[in-house]
């Protein structure tokens, strides 16, 4: 995903924490941070937010999220992002608090709103960050002013006739003293205990705030919820962080469902850590929550991939283009396999591409590269966009309104007009109608880009086999007996097969012929036909053990029949082997 802090500081001020600054910038920058609190405090005494929710309980389908997402044709979303999930962390630095228009972005108003379901969008992500208006333990009062806010630009999207989903965002964010703190969860039990209950308390009131609204509102239990390293959740403490991520999800789903009314069947937004897309992995350590509700769950992930053209955007030719192609490919089917196959919507919460321009990060721009940097933009849209339209993710873009020139370290993600809604240019307006057009798209993109390619060897008379066993087919697991294994594919063979199986085998001796099958044949598909893709799952289970965990242990065997004429070469463009 990331290989670095995206940044989404918009006044310059805050690098005062970490960069030297003349006498008279640090004069004019207080200047800006005053007039910016007396605009918010201004607003906030002429136009206090009353309680603006339903009395009476709003509609609930009883539809499951896919269906849901299916009918209403959700199918692109665009972030609300730098307004109330700003923070204010230079003013009182001991005492951070959300201030909506902390970081340069005017107050969200309802014409903007009614702009992003005119351009096309869908559904909204309204990023919030609850903290410096939270009460002290035991309660955890979050200040009634401000969710009243929260409320009132929920009700903008309700207007403009968009869904919608809420968050608790930047108080899990590791560099503003976020109270969502993971390091500190980690650390111990005492930490662990009183951040689980903050947690929980202030879940418990959003739930019960919002409990009347309908199932276009949606939640989502938290952001990239990380200890500062952006790593993916895949190092040594990866048990103890998911440990923590899936304790955190579950408490999220317990409260909300525990508040009742339409709580007990609102559509709830899963991440795993750093909201990575890991979490489709083979043998991932994240778990979904048990649910009293049944067909609910929505999960979701960021993908700003790769990082230097789609986040920092300083490479402008999008240079490693066919290999970020293919891993873009393999995470959104890996995503359609686990999830969307299985009946559990995907969503891209965040994503890029950002705006190639000159900024702290860019020692190498060159405005000869302007024309080159937005036109791969463009192409990494359609690939991009299109191929979560294939696959059936919705992809939510990160647009944060305001960019702040040469003190940004990242490319620039803005395309919207904060005060009206509509495109802050003709570049801007262009790159927002190449995702509605890759979105809306029936075309099916082709051709797929191969996840594996598998060449059978003649082992006659026993007709055409291979082994396939790289390291991360079982994650180190080992195949024991009773063990399920679900095989999901897309396929097309070189020539034609009568049928294709496989099974499961433990290479124990020495000689590649003394196997030991641990499951018996499956078979795949008769009757294939050359160039003609298949696709769907098998069920595989394991009746023996495999000697150890060795990748040599634990294969995966193809066969053809006999009556395969010659060596077929099987391109994948989707395969997963998933143990249930």
């Amino acid at each position: 995903m990331k290989t670095k802090q995206k940044n989404r500081w918009i006044f310059a001020a805050v690098k005062l924490q970490t960069k030297r600054y003349s006498l008279l910038t640090i004069i004019v920058l207080a200047a800006l941070i005053v007039f910016t609190m007396t605009a918010c405090s201004e607003s906030d005494n002429v136009n206090t937010p009353t309680d603006q929710r339903p009395q009476t309980p709003e509609a609930m389908s009883n539809k499951t999220a896919l269906q849901y997402f299916t009918d209403e044709g959700i199918m692109l979303g665009i972030n609300v992002g730098n307004s109330l999930d700003a923070v204010d962390t230079w003013t009182n630095p001991d005492k951070p608090i959300s201030i909506e228009t902390a970081w340069g972005n005017l107050v969200v108003n309802q014409a903007y709103i009614n702009g992003l379901k005119t351009l096309g969008y869908k559904i909204v992500r309204i990023p919030v960050t609850w903290t410096g208006h939270i009460g002290p333990a035991p309660d955890y009062k979050i200040e009634d002013a401000w969710i009243k806010r929260v409320a009132e630009v929920v009700g903008y999207a309700k207007t403009a006739g968009l869904k919608a989903f809420i968050n608790i965002h930047h108080d899990g964010h590791h560099d503003n003293g976020a109270w969502l703190d993971i390091s500190k969860a980690m650390a111990n039990t005492t930490d662990r205990a009183q951040i689980a209950a903050k947690y929980e308390a202030v879940w418990k009131q959003i739930a019960e705030y919002f409990k009347n609204y309908g199932d276009w509102l949606m939640f989502e239990g938290f952001n990239e919820i990380h200890d500062g390293s952006w790593d993916e959740g895949n190092g040594t403490d990866t048990v103890a962080k998911y440990a923590i991520i899936n304790d955190w999800n579950q408490c999220f789903t317990n409260t909300v469902r525990g508040t009742g009314g339409n709580n007990e069947r609102r559509y709830l937004i899963y991440h795993g850590y750093n909201t990575s897309y890991t979490i489709a992995d083979t043998g991932t350590q994240f778990k979904l929550p048990t649910d009293t509700a049944t067909g609910r769950q929505i999960v979701a992930f960021h993908f700003y991939f790769p990082w230097s053209f789609a986040g920092d955007a300083n490479d402008p030719n999008w240079s490693t283009e066919t290999s970020d192609k293919s891993q873009i490919n393999t995470v959104f089917s890996n995503m359609k396999t686990k999830f969307i196959n299985n009946n559990i919507p995907v969503i891209i919460g965040e994503n890029g591409p950002a705006r190639y321009t000159k900024h702290q990060n860019n020692s190498g721009y060159s405005s000869t590269n302007v024309a080159t940097a937005q036109q791969k933009r463009l192409e990494y849209i359609d690939y991009f966009y299109g191929k979560a339209r294939e696959k059936g993710l919705i992809p939510c873009y990160w647009e944060n309104g305001t960019y702040p020139g040469e003190t940004a370290e990242e490319g620039d993600f803005v395309l919207i007009n904060r005060s009206n809604g509509q495109p802050n240019s003709t570049e801007s307006r262009t790159v927002i109608e190449r995702m509605i057009t890759a979105i809306n798209n029936t075309t099916p993109i082709s051709p797929s880009e191969p996840v594996l390619t598998i060449t059978l060897e003649d082992n006659a008379p026993y007709g055409y086999q291979k082994t396939y066993y790289p390291a991360s087919l079982f994650n180190g697991a080992k195949i024991t007996t009773g063990d399920v294994y679900t095989l999901t594919f897309a396929f097309k063979s070189s020539v034609a097969i009568d049928k294709l199986q496989v099974n499961l085998v433990d290479n124990c001796e020495a000689t590649s012929w003394a196997w030991n099958i641990i499951s018996g044949y499956i078979e795949i598909k008769s009757g294939i036909t050359a160039n003609t893709e298949y696709s769907g799952s098998i069920t595989i289970t394991a009746t023996g053990t495999a000697t150890d965990n060795t990748p040599e242990a634990n294969r995966l065997v193809f066969q053809a029949g006999t009556g395969t004429s010659s060596a077929p070469t099987l391109t994948f463009t989707a395969f997963s082997l998933v143990k249930n």
